[in-house]
């Protein structure tokens, strides 16, 4: 019984403990722009459009808006959905942060990448 304990308290502590994913970058923040068709709504080069200009904004603004509950501005939110993961919304905002400099992904084949 004690063996039983200890096995799930370590590994409680091994989950509590672990890092949370590191971001991957721009080169994932492009993909995931693509692939969630950001661009149909802010553009794109992140100007604007239909949608306010992102270019520039936090991780934190980002996944407010992504993974808010309010439907802010008509964008509907990404929250619990499988194909977004833990990450996204830091790496969008890595790659919005690229925008116009030399370092911005372009491709716009996403699968490939």
């Amino acid at each position: 019984m004690r063996l039983v304990h200890f096995v799930i308290a370590s590994a409680f502590a091994a989950a509590v403990m672990s890092p949370a994913p590191s971001s991957a970058g721009p080169q994932e923040g492009r993909k995931a722009w693509l692939k969630l068709n950001c661009y149909g709504c802010h553009g794109n080069n992140g100007g604007g459009g239909m949608g306010p200009n992102v270019r520039n904004k936090e991780a934190g603004d980002v996944s407010e808006a992504m993974n808010g509950g309010e439907r802010e501005g008509g964008m509907r939110s990404y929250a619990g959905l499988s194909i977004v993961g833990p990450n996204e919304a830091t790496d969008i905002a890595a790659y919005l942060a690229t925008i116009g400099k030399s370092t911005e992904p372009t491709w716009v084949d996403w699968w490939n990448h």
